[in-house]
C-alpha cells in the first residue's frame, strides 16, 4: 500500500507546527518589535533564510529607536 497513513499524516502536521514555533515565530516577534515588515519572518524556513535575516536585522535602520 502506497501513501500517507493516519500516522504518517499526524507526524507531517506535528512537525510543520514545530518548524513555525521553533523557526519563524521568534523572527516575527523580532522583526514586529523593531519596526519591520513582520512577513519577512517566511524567509526563515529556505536554507540560509535565519543568516540572511540576521544580516537585515543587524545592517537595517530601526524604526523604533531604545
Amino acid at each position: 500500500m502506497m501513501g500517507l497513513g493516519i500516522n504518517e499524516l499526524f507526524i507531517s502536521v506535528c512537525l510543520v507546527i514545530v518548524v513555525w514555533f521553533v523557526a519563524i515565530y521568534p523572527f516575527y516577534r523580532i522583526l514586529d518589535r523593531i519596526g519591520k515588515n513582520k512577513w519577512l519572518s517566511l524567509i526563515s524556513v529556505i536554507p540560509f533564510g535565519i543568516l540572511i535575516l540576521l544580516y537585515y536585522i543587524a545592517f537595517t535602520d530601526w524604526k523604533v529607536k531604545y
